[in-house]
């Protein structure tokens, strides 16, 4: 029966994918024998609500331990402190070479290596050591507070039966946890780069005093870019945090991912059709490397950009929408 089958999952679902069959298997047999013969609907019912609420139940599947994070939270927990850490680990070595570029750090190659290593791990375990800290601490609390509002399900009401899930999700709409993951990774080291450093990103000429860097980006009207760069961005962390939360698609986040993919659209075509986004000094300095006149550059600079970025971000953005909302109907 479907609310048999509704109710099992929404049970599991709160175990470690280990423990999942042999407590679905034990479950079933439990409902079984609570059910009369030749039950009824109304029978179902009745035997649901005896076994109570879901996560109450899955609880107690788990063996009886003191815990600092309740077995009800723990895998969200996890789950977090995974992402998180991974997010550190990823962006580490990006914060170290901005930081020893900012500071004009000097030595031979081999210091300059070993201050990256250092660097890099001391900032690993500073921000791992602050992340664990308070993720426990939030969850801790969340743990212990005694409030309608932080059980069941967070609605502030008694479990009932339209509390579980409309249907046991599909894999052919789930949305892998990787994608997301790596997406706030390189959302956040765009947010950091484009927001913090822009400057940093152009051609390097060696000088006698060191590094002259020459922007890419010409300054003034970056900054009038920026708002919409890091409003673009912003969209993007949302969406990404949203498919960890949901973990399949659905009306909603393929609406939202659709509205994300415009804004970013608009935003690169707003760029590309202002030539002076770029900085001409840069521009002048390619030429000549590459020995071409100015302006069959300039010209070849405009195709190419339309043609290696403009082009596949708007055929990736409309090939991601689509499939957000074809995955979404299934």
């Amino acid at each position: 029966m479907k609310m048999i089958d509704r109710y099992v999952y929404t049970v599991i679902k709160r175990l470690p994918e280990r423990e999942q069959q042999d407590v679905e298997t034990s479950l079933r047999e439990s409902i079984d024998d609570m059910l009369p013969d030749n039950y009824s609907e109304a029978d179902v019912e009745k035997t649901l609500l005896a076994l109570g609420n879901p996560a109450v139940l899955a609880e107690k599947y788990r063996e009886d331990v003191r815990y600092l994070i309740s077995p009800t939270l723990y895998n969200s927990y996890i789950s977090v402190l995974k992402i998180v850490l991974t997010v550190i680990v990823c962006i580490a070595p990006l914060i170290t070479i901005l930081s020893m570029i900012t500071s004009e750090a000097a030595g031979n190659e081999r210091n300059l290596f070993i201050t990256f290593l250092l660097q890099t791990l001391i900032f690993i375990l500073e921000a791992g050591f602050q992340a664990f800290t308070w993720i426990t601490i939030l969850f801790a609390i969340n743990d212990r507070i005694n409030n309608a509002w932080f059980r069941w399900p967070y609605t502030g009401k008694a479990w009932t039966l339209s509390d579980l899930e409309d249907s046991i999700p599909s894999k052919k709409n789930q949305i892998e946890i990787s994608d997301p993951i790596v997406a706030i990774i390189f959302t956040l080291i765009f947010i950091i780069v484009f927001g913090f450093f822009p400057g940093l990103i152009g051609a390097y000429i060696k000088a006698e005093s060191g590094w002259r860097i020459i922007p890419m980006f010409h300054p003034d009207t970056y900054r009038q870019f920026l708002p919409l760069l890091l409003a673009s961005a912003g969209l993007n962390l949302i969406v990404a945090i949203l498919k960890l939360i949901y973990q399949r698609w659905n009306q909603m986040l393929a609406i939202i991912n659709s509205i994300e993919n415009i804004l970013s659209l608009g935003v690169l075509g707003a760029i590309l059709l202002t030539p002076s986004f770029f900085n001409h000094e840069f521009l002048v300095l390619i030429a000549g490397i590459l020995e071409i006149d100015l302006t069959t550059f300039m010209r070849g600079w405009q195709w190419g950009t339309w043609g290696i970025v403009g082009a596949p971000a708007f055929l990736g953005s409309i090939w991601d929408s689509i499939t957000g909302f074809r995955k979404a109907a299934r």
